[in-house]
């Protein structure tokens, strides 16, 4: 008997389903929002069609996060609007992936778990310096990655 409880003809249609992207986008931002502990925040979106999905307030700055079913998203027009118009001081772009890259000097793309970890660290504001929580990434073991 197989190890895995599920086929891989499932995972295969799992992949395959066109709604796929909409339900990892939503589980996504559920993660990271549960993480922020906060109703103060918000989506946004112009006539022209630009959008955020997640516009977040903390520490007297606006922070952005875009949720993207892809495997190696970059900078979009909306991204940039979001940027100029909102004043936005970061802007993550959430992805499945497991690599964390810059895309330039406020958009960094980032897996999920580290997401949710930048979130709690915006949630918690800055650390005293006996916390081993890096201010910059939220990160707690060492290691460099996406900065606030």
């Amino acid at each position: 008997m197989s190890p895995c409880p599920v086929s891989w003809s499932f995972l295969a249609q799992l992949r395959a389903h066109p709604k796929l992207g909409a339900s990892w986008e939503g589980f996504s931002l559920e993660q990271v929002l549960s993480s922020l502990d906060t109703r103060d925040a918000y989506y946004w979106a112009t006539h022209g069609g630009a959008e955020l999905d997640l516009l977040v307030f903390a520490q007297g700055k606006r922070y952005g996060f875009e949720f993207k079913h892809a495997d190696a998203p970059g900078t979009s027009r909306s991204m940039r609007s979001a940027i100029e118009d909102l004043h936005l001081e970061r802007l993550w772009v959430v992805y499945p992936g497991t690599v964390e890259y810059p895309l330039d000097q406020r958009v960094t793309v980032v897996p999920l778990e580290p997401a949710v970890r930048i979130a709690a660290a915006l949630r918690d504001g800055p650390t005293d310096r006996t916390d081993r929580t890096d201010r910059r990434t939220g990160r707690t073991d060492g290691r460099d990655g996406p900065s606030l």
